[in-house]
């Protein structure tokens, strides 16, 4: 019997470790074949397309991020909260027929310092999602039709779709005060709604942040649009401070950012965060110490303070203006009395 040489050893070793070796290889590969197989089942399953469509954004187009705070663009982040609540958008009222003309929003519309009352922006009936946007494709630079689409998405729970349609019409209108508060409008009906300020409430105070701060000169925007911002700055959800914070900065440049500083103030103040709201009303006086909205946020800072002398001096002032808005006058009247009635007191 021959003996094997060492060489002979080495090569047979050899040749076996090359078999493992394409053993393994050709198994990654049949893994690999496999997964790729399961995936192409799993894209054709209609069930998972639907589920796949339901994630994309309305249009089709990418999805815009959401922002976490820190926002420094002019748009404002909308988050929508999970929870539904007992109000639908079927109690929205019923609006025209047909959406306005691309055209409409792609020109630029000044708004007359004049105007005595209020505009009046009607949306469309809310359509069927397919429809809906298909409009917006259709008319890509039509604001108004990318927030009848925003209500249909929210009629179907589809929150985070819905943001996005929202924040396009924004950027499409945030310059036109008087479009802002009218759509802020059909908004604000829903957000009064039992349960409607859960999801309406904060997109209709973006829609009006923006009416107010480039249509402060038009007294009717200016008081409506600030009646809302104020009453709801009582009662804003503490996760979205960051995000009003942010949009107030991002209109800081606007005619009405001094009386957006100070709706700014009352919301910190509304959470207990007096430091903040402090920082805040500084701002806004630094901006215009004549203005009534600021003044009259100064005045409530005193009272929380305990400056009741003080207080009444500003809720004086305020009444005295006679360029305040309506809902200022009256609610530094009621603070007036409130104080004149209570222990007389100096410092904050």
């Amino acid at each position: 019997m021959a003996s094997i040489t060492v060489a002979q050893r080495f090569e047979a070793q050899r040749r076996r470790a090359n078999l493992w070796k394409l053993g393994g290889f050709a198994s990654l590969i049949m893994t690999c074949l496999a997964g790729m197989f399961a995936m192409v089942s799993a894209l054709a399953d209609p069930n998972i397309q639907t589920g796949l469509g339901a994630a994309a954004s309305p249009s089709g187009r990418a999805p815009t991020q959401i922002p976490q705070g820190g926002n420094t663009a002019t748009e404002a982040p909308t988050r929508m909260p999970t929870a539904r609540p007992t109000a639908t958008v079927q109690t929205s009222p019923t609006l025209s027929a047909t959406p306005q003309p691309t055209e409409f929003l792609s020109q630029s519309t000044a708004v007359d310092p004049s105007l005595s009352a209020t505009p009046t922006v009607t949306l469309v009936s809310i359509p069927a999602i397919d429809e809906a946007d298909k409009y917006t494709r259709d008319h890509p630079n039509d604001g108004l039709g990318f927030f009848t689409f925003y209500l249909a998405l929210m009629k179907a729970g589809r929150y985070r779709q819905a943001q996005v349609a929202f924040q396009t019409g924004v950027k499409l209108i945030k310059d036109n005060p008087a479009l802002c508060l009218g759509v802020g409008r059909q908004l604000e009906v829903l957000a009064n709604a039992d349960g409607g300020s859960l999801l309406f409430g904060w997109p209709t105070a973006v829609l009006f942040v923006h009416a107010y701060a480039n249509g402060f000169d038009v007294p009717a925007i200016r008081n409506e649009a600030g009646q809302y911002l104020f009453n709801y700055a009582r009662i804003i959800p503490r996760q979205y401070l960051a995000f009003l914070k942010d949009l107030v900065e991002a209109n800081k440049t606007n005619k009405g950012a001094a009386g957006l500083y100070a709706f700014d103030s009352i919301a910190f103040l509304a959470q207990n965060m007096l430091d903040e709201a402090k920082a805040s009303e500084v701002l806004a006086l630094s901006l215009n110490s004549k203005l009534a909205e600021a003044i009259l946020v100064e005045g409530i800072l005193y009272v929380q303070g305990g400056g009741n002398d003080e207080a009444q001096r500003f809720f004086k002032t305020v009444i005295a203006d006679q360029n305040a808005p309506a809902w200022a006058t009256s609610e530094a009247t009621a603070l007036l009395s409130a104080q004149e009635t209570a222990t007389p007191t100096k410092g904050f």
